[in-house]
This record gives C-alpha cells, structure tokens and sequence, in this order.
C-alpha cells in the first residue's frame, strides 16, 4: 500500500502516463490518508467517482477509532465504459488478492496496471491483462 511513501512520492509514480484517455483508477486508502489519496487521484489526472469499502477483521491502530476498513476510491479519466459487474459496496473480509478478483470481474478483458494497490507488489507499474 502506501508504505512510507510521502504524497510527492506517489504523484511520481506513472499512472497518469500509462493510463489510456478513458481509464479507470482503484486507489486503496486507509482513513489517515484519505485526504492525500483525494489529491493524489486529481494529481494523476483522474476524478472521483466513488468507493468500495474493504472490511477486515481485526482492527488496526487507533488514535480516534480503531479501523476496520479500508476505502477503495474509485476514480476516472474520460468516458470508460461502465463495469460488466456491479458488487455491493461494502466488501468484507477478503485476501488482498480477492480484492484484485472483484475489480477484474467488473472490468473483464480490459488492461491494468498494478502500481502496488491491489497487489502490495512495492515494484513499479507491472502492466498485465486479466
């Protein structure tokens, strides 16, 4: 995820070059950095358009509220096409990896870029086809 990567290096990463002008973008985001990750979306050259929320069990850290979720915004570039599978917007206790499964049912056939969201891969972009 995020890791200890500050907000200038994040916008550094390559998404807005490699995204084709109709793209989609899923953006993991914890609460403490869902301000940045709003400002990362607009930095990359996309707009929100809403979130699934990922609910695990156990909570994390806490300083106001111990968390047990996570946002999934959900951002986009141009005119994509709508996804060929609607899921409820709450998702509960999924592997990382069922994560990515949901977001490639809803978009079947089409290209991603895993920048370390949905995979944890800390590499850089890893383009692949479902």
């Amino acid at each position: 995820g995020w890791g200890r990567r500050s907000l200038e290096q994040l916008t550094a990463l390559p998404a807005g070059e490699i995204a084709s002008a109709d793209a989609l973008l899923f953006l993991r985001a914890p609460d403490e950095w869902l301000a940045d990750a709003i400002k990362l979306i607009e930095r990359w050259g996309f707009r929100y358009e809403g979130s699934l929320v990922w609910v695990w069990k156990r909570p994390r850290r806490c300083r106001f509220v111990c968390p047990q979720h996570e946002q999934v915004l959900i951002a986009v570039r141009g005119n994509p096409s709508g996804p060929a599978e609607r899921p409820w917007s709450v998702v509960h206790n999924l592997p990382r990896k069922e994560l990515g499964s949901i977001l490639k049912r809803m978009f079947p056939g089409r290209p991603m870029a895993d920048l370390l969201f949905v995979s944890g891969s800390p590499a850089g972009p890893a383009p692949e086809t479902p």
